[in-house]
């Protein structure tokens, strides 16, 4: 049995659990190299069904990257003994099903799978998450949007895009930017200090973020470049299923969001 994943980034390796289905077999566990994306799992049991996770270990922590419900298939090789019943039977929603057929269920911890029935001439059927992106909790279909709070308590915007892998992106909300702690709304106004100067900035939301002009040192004099003031935007932070990515810029950067931060993807 081969199980494959999106790549977790920066990860050290990556924990593949089996956990039996009706059994009381104990799980199986196995290690893999961070830059590892499949595993031949060996060792499970002929005709069982196993809940699978993938975990990226990264800083000491746990990230699922993947789940699947699995029914090991018996040997190809039994020749006339092999079984010639091809339907399919998970124990999770007690019902039988013939090859072709799709089903849904939820998993053990909550991810939304899609299950077909293979057959193989031993029941064999497999389940994936691959249709729904799961985020906090909830499972979302492809094109679905949602809202979310970053890490730093950024307000962010997501799109499921699926890709086979759960994948889905996050950007900043159309209706709000955040600096120092604190969510602005398109259109309100704040003030801002920067190098010694008092800045006054403007929500725009979205990618283009917000953007500080009018700086002044105490006392009326402009900024020391003798011009109308420096200005400055905030780059959004795009994140992936369990992946988050920071695009930082230096105070003043004009390019594009896409070129800056393939400039920063390639130093790194």
């Amino acid at each position: 049995t081969t199980i494959s994943w999106a790549p977790f980034q920066d990860t050290s390796e990556y924990i593949i659990s089996c956990h039996p289905v009706g059994t009381d077999e104990e799980p199986l566990q196995f290690r893999v190299p961070g830059t590892s994306t499949s595993a031949t799992l060996t060792g499970l049991t002929r005709g069982a069904t196993y809940n699978i996770i993938v975990e990226a270990l990264k800083d000491q922590q746990r990230h699922k990257v993947r789940e699947e419900v699995v029914t090991v298939g018996n040997s190809v090789n039994e020749g006339l003994n092999q079984p010639t019943d091809d339907s399919c039977f998970d124990p999770y929603t007690v019902s039988h099903y013939a090859v072709g057929d799709e089903w849904e269920r939820m998993s053990e911890s909550g991810f939304k799978l899609l299950c077909q029935c293979l057959g193989f001439g031993s029941g064999h059927f497999r389940c994936d998450s691959s249709r729904w992106c799961h985020d906090n909790g909830v499972n979302y279909k492809i094109g679905e949007k949602w809202d979310r709070q970053g890490e730093n308590g950024q307000m962010m915007s997501c799109t499921c895009l699926g890709n086979g892998k759960g994948e889905f992106k996050c950007d900043p909300h159309e209706a709000t930017c955040y600096d120092d702690g604190k969510t602005y709304h398109v259109g309100e106004q704040w003030q801002k200090e920067y190098l010694g100067a008092i800045c006054s900035c403007t929500c725009f939301g979205g990618q283009r973020g917000w953007r500080c002009d009018n700086c002044r040192r105490p006392g009326g004099e402009p900024s020391p470049e003798g011009t109308t003031g420096q200005s400055y935007n905030q780059y959004s932070q795009r994140y992936h299923q369990r992946t988050n990515t920071n695009v930082n810029c230096p105070i003043e950067c004009f390019m594009p969001l896409d070129v800056q931060a393939d400039r920063e993807d390639s130093r790194e």
